[in-house]
């Protein structure tokens, strides 16, 4: 590893390890030194001191001369045709007089080695570039000590995405011609005058996962205007992700980046989400979704050599909340189904998932699978009018469009998960209903008319049945009245239940609807213990039950 050292820098090193290298250039490159000037190095090495001369350009009167253990030696155009050997430690000394100035020299050594290659040609003006340290993603080494030099005779513009250095014991140090920095989270600098060099070290104890920053050679990289959006979706082309990946995307957005993340599917604690910002890093996890970040941010994605899985999707906005995708209208008529997992197995642990049925009339819903760890693991229905959540014994035949099926489950058991089919303004068809739910209908009957009603009676005579299921369609398009007759069931465990389109009243002994918005289904379960008379109860659709005449469906 080598040390740039440059123009107006009194610099002192600390002991130089055998094997080190570096440079020492004065003035900055295309610049005269000044008059009246005196500067001085050290390198503090304990073994020999090779020094190979590219430029000397010193004029008479003005001395250059390098101190070391045996003596003091003049260095001169004559002595820099060959390589300068001396025992170190030695120090350099330039002086100047008021007279001709010159443009310095450039100067490579090394401490106990040969020097380091010639710097080369300086990097024109527009020059960019990025410094990713470590550069294959982790935690950068011990023992470690890395240079980089922007050989940039122009002002050297920075753009930090990530900075993570331990430095109670490690060290992240810009030299430029003006002084030295030894950089924290809190003064990374925008811009210094070049040549710019930057020298990492670390010790034997915690390390950290470095630092990203692009460079830009008299140019400045121009920030996102606020209100800018865009879409992240990785892999491109849809999962699974490869093994062994590294991924990193920038936002240069100067104000608050706000996300909506729309899938997260990594594999837990092996492949990795960090979003670095310049305070810091944020590892995220199905558990924590990050909503809003001070940017500018670098998201970094890294996998390890086993699992592979979908990636993860994530709209953002540079200071705006991101606008949500168009979502086509579900027309009246269609059919779909949401299932979690698909083609059999298990659901994962800590997933989030959504999915929405974006229709505009009355969602009919057939759930033909329903297996979840209670109490832990949840599936739920938001609606206009709030969310409804689903037990083994209560489930939604109907809502008010459009809904949002939500699936979420905690780090524990697993189990099958759930299926169900959904219509648009129409009962589901296709597959026979299993155990947990029967269809009102194999298709919606006719609409019922205003000012009509009917009467349900359940059973017909006697007592109702173990382990029955029934259930009753009222296809009302207004508001239905009730007058409940009689109510004998077995309270805490047979139940009735009257599916609206803004959730499901079920029933108490003191608790009946006298009125619902339609259209409705009442669904009736009774467990396989105690058995009871049922229920009556007389419907009215739009008018008062009292004044409504039997209507023959």
């Amino acid at each position: 590893m080598h040390a740039l050292i440059t123009a107006a820098l009194c610099f002192s090193m600390a002991t130089v390890q055998l094997g080190e290298t570096g440079y020492i250039v004065y003035p900055t490159p295309g610049e005269e030194y000044p008059n009246n000037a005196r500067m001085t190095w050290a390198i503090d090495c304990e073994d020999t001191v090779t020094m190979a001369w590219d430029h000397f350009d010193i004029e008479v009167g003005d001395l250059l001369t390098v101190s070391h253990t045996g003596g003091m030696l003049s260095i001169t155009v004559a002595s820099t045709s060959e390589p300068t050997i001396l025992q170190g430690p030695i120090t350099i000394v330039f002086t100047s007089n008021e007279a001709i100035r010159g443009t310095g020299f450039t100067m490579r050594w090394g401490c106990g080695v040969e020097p380091p290659s010639p710097i080369g040609v300086f990097v024109p003006v527009g020059t960019e570039d990025v410094i990713d340290f470590p550069a294959h993603g982790g935690q950068y080494p011990n023992n470690a000590r890395f240079v980089w030099v922007i050989n940039c005779t122009d002002t050297v513009y920075f753009s930090w995405e990530h900075y993570d250095i331990d430095l109670s014991f490690d060290s992240l140090i810009a030299f430029w011609p003006d002084g030295s920095l030894i950089l924290t989270s809190f003064n990374l600098p925008d811009n210094l005058l070049g040549p710019v060099v930057f020298i990492f070290t670390s010790n034997n104890d915690v390390a950290g996962t470095g630092f990203r920053v692009w460079w830009g050679c008299g140019v400045d990289r121009e920030p996102l205007p606020p209100g800018t959006e865009g879409t992240i979706v990785y892999p491109a082309g849809g999962g699974p992700y490869p093994k062994h990946a590294r991924e990193t995307w920038l936002i240069n957005c100067h104000e608050t980046v706000y996300f909506v993340w729309e899938l997260f599917d990594i594999e837990d604690a092996f492949d990795v989400v960090t979003v670095h910002h310049a305070n810091g890093s944020l590892s995220v996890e199905r558990a924590f979704l990050p909503s809003n970040l001070s940017g500018p941010l670098n998201i970094e994605f890294v996998s390890d050599g086993t699992v592979e899985k979908e990636g993860f999707h994530v709209r953002w906005g540079c200071g705006v909340l991101p606008t949500p995708p168009p979502v086509e209208v579900v027309s009246v008529g269609e059919e779909g189904v949401v299932e979690h997992p698909t083609g059999g197995g298990q659901y994962g642990t800590n997933e989030e998932l959504e999915w929405l049925i974006n229709c505009n009339a009355t969602v009919y819903f057939l759930w033909l699978r329903y297996e979840v760890e209670q109490g832990f693991d949840f599936v739920s229905v938001r609606h206009e009018n709030g969310t409804f959540s689903l037990t083994d014994e209560v489930f939604p035949n109907m809502l008010r469009g459009p809904v949002t099926v939500q699936f979420t489950s905690d780090h524990s058991i697993q189990r099958s998960g759930f299926k169900v089919l959904w219509g648009c303004g129409v009962v589901p068809s296709g597959e026979p209903p299993s155990d947990l739910a029967d269809p009102p209908s194999e298709v919606v009957p006719p609409p019922v008319p205003v000012g009509t009603g009917g009467t349900i009676v359940y059973p017909a005579e006697g007592v109702y049945p173990k382990n029955a299921r029934a259930t009753w369609f009222i296809n009302c398009p207004a508001i239905v009245y009730f007058v409940w007759e009689a109510y004998d069931v077995e309270a805490g465990f047979d139940f009735v239940q009257v599916h609206h389109p803004h959730g499901i009243f079920i029933l108490t002994n003191s608790e009946m609807p006298e009125s619902l918005s339609g259209p409705l289904v009442i669904v009736f379960t009774s467990d396989n213990t105690v058995q009871r008379s049922g229920f009556r109860v007389r419907w009215s659709c739009g008018d008062q039950v009292d004044s409504a005449p039997e209507y023959d469906s």
